[in-house]
């Protein structure tokens, strides 16, 4: 990254403290990176094509929905469109989808289920698909990672979204809850995919709470910012 990068980070209702505090430490030890934090108001009222990114971490997609509204929606929506990139964790994937009524709608996926959602916190197993070591080498091609209710996905065949590129699956599952069993291993756990034209990176876990992983989110902004 050699000129500065200006990140806009929602910190609007449904963004979690603990989301917030670790993106903006994992980011902080990189050069020419500044950060802006954004509310609703903010994303309504101000011009979002400044930024090279906007993301929105961990916490509850329905509730940054909710937050957003009608009008923050369609400004991020546009924001993409024109040639933004959206960089979405656990609660901001969960954003991103389609399928639900609040949803962004700006990738081609959707939640396995509506309902089972929470299917709890721990340690689960991903491995890199070729097009994520391709894009990603310095990763780890497998790896555990720290995931707390994170979408379980699949794809959807929404006319007007393009397709995208699975870049990691999980490998293992955790299925607390009472939820359904067997339905997390082998789906996405990274995607990257193009809006408009703008692109839409979603990440299921949390590389940013995991305490060997922390590298990766840079490298993740690192790498969208110089998408075409």
């Amino acid at each position: 990254m050699n000129k500065e990068i200006l990140i806009g980070l929602f910190v609007g209702e449904g963004s979690s403290i603990k989301g917030i505090e670790s993106f903006t430490e994992n980011m902080s030890l990189v050069k020419h990176i500044k950060i802006i934090k954004l509310t609703s108001r903010d994303i309504i009222n101000n011009d979002l094509s400044i930024f090279n990114i906007i993301t929105f971490t961990g916490g509850s997609g329905s509730k940054q929905s909710i937050s957003l509204g009608k009008e923050g929606l369609i400004k991020i929506k546009k924001y993409i469109e024109g040639g933004g990139k959206y960089l979405g964790i656990c609660a901001g994937a969960y954003l991103a989808t389609t399928g639900f009524d609040w949803s962004l709608g700006v990738i081609n996926v959707e939640t396995v289920s509506q309902i089972e959602w929470e299917r709890g916190k721990g340690l689960v197993k991903v491995t890199m698909t070729n097009e994520g070591i391709e894009l990603l080498p310095s990763f780890p091609s497998c790896f555990e990672i720290e995931y707390a209710n994170g979408p379980i996905l699949k794809k959807t065949n929404v006319d007007s979204l393009g397709d995208y590129t699975i870049l990691a699956f999980y490998s293992s599952e955790i299925s607390q809850n009472g939820v359904t069993l067997g339905v997390m291993e082998n789906t996405p756990a990274l995607l990257m995919g193009s809006y408009g034209e703008g692109k839409v990176f979603i990440i299921g876990p949390h590389f940013e709470y995991t305490p060997n992983l922390k590298n990766c989110i840079p490298e993740i902004v690192d790498i969208l910012v110089n998408s075409i």
